[in-house]
């Protein structure tokens, strides 16, 4: 349903990237942001959504293999120190034999990655059930991996996108805004929780994440030439389709025109 979204540990460029096959709105429950000073580890951010009776659709499938399959999630918490970060969720299977993506568009889809192989998200779904409530979760840890979200103490709004297919045209995506109108408990900078926003509205396209507080930057790669296309992975993902990553955003223009070396991380 679409209706109208210092210091700082993280700086981020909030731009529209390449546009996807369609926006679709979810009407948010609720979204937990959880920290503990000096321990990335113990990060975590937790969102929800369902709305009841929802017009909205599944469109796309991230069961399937290349850039139409997996998803990106975006994970958006403003506040006195904002942080957002984007996430790609390939198709692969992991090391004990399991697909990441499982599901169909009548059950739903669900990504698990319980150890963490492709990074901080244990876990996220999106279904429409038979009565025409939609939902949408999603769990990340800084156990799993790199988890640059914090509570933004204070915190004022948050958003969770899910975009169906990692090439930017395959799916549509899926926002869940949490606006300054939700029930909003703040605790400095251990706890950020948002829940029962009134109103629906699209998350902006996070397309980099910086981090400023060791003495270099490090840009989030998650650009990837495969037989001269470009696609969206993670650099892991990007290797063993055989490609070549070559930095971060969108794909328009194609930037691997013409692109026959291979290069490696920095």
């Amino acid at each position: 349903m679409t209706r109208h979204l210092a210091l700082m540990a993280v700086v981020v460029g909030l731009l529209a990237g390449s546009a996807p096959a369609g926006d679709q709105t979810i009407l948010g429950k609720s979204i937990t942001v959880k920290s503990r000073s000096g321990d990335a580890t113990r990060r975590q951010v937790k969102g929800s959504a369902k709305e009841k009776a929802s017009p909205n659709t599944l469109v796309g499938d991230p069961t399937v293999a290349g850039g139409a399959g997996g998803a990106v999630l975006t994970i958006v918490a403003n506040g006195g120190m904002p942080s957002a970060q984007t996430f790609v969720l390939n198709q692969g299977t992991s090391s004990g034999g399991a697909p990441f993506w499982s599901g169909d568009a009548v059950k739903g889809f669900t990504y698990r990655d319980p150890d963490g192989e492709q990074g901080a998200v244990e876990r996220a779904s999106i279904r429409r059930s038979p009565s025409g409530s939609f939902v949408m979760k999603v769990l990340l840890s800084g156990k799993n991996g790199p988890l640059a979200i914090v509570p933004p103490n204070p915190g004022t709004d948050a958003c969770v996108a899910l975009e169906l297919g990692v090439d930017g045209t395959s799916g549509d995506r899926y926002s869940v805004q949490f606006g300054p109108e939700s029930t909003i408990a703040n605790d400095g900078d251990m706890l950020f929780k948002a829940k029962h926003p009134l109103v629906e509205g699209v998350c902006p396209t996070v397309v980099t994440t910086t981090t400023t507080t060791s003495p270099t930057s490090t840009t989030m790669i998650d650009r990837c030439c495969v037989s001269g296309a470009c696609m969206r992975l993670n650099p892991p993902g990007c290797f063993a389709a055989g490609g070549i990553p070559i930095g971060d955003g969108d794909c328009e223009p194609n930037p691997c025109a013409g692109l026959t070396t291979t290069t490696t991380l920095p």
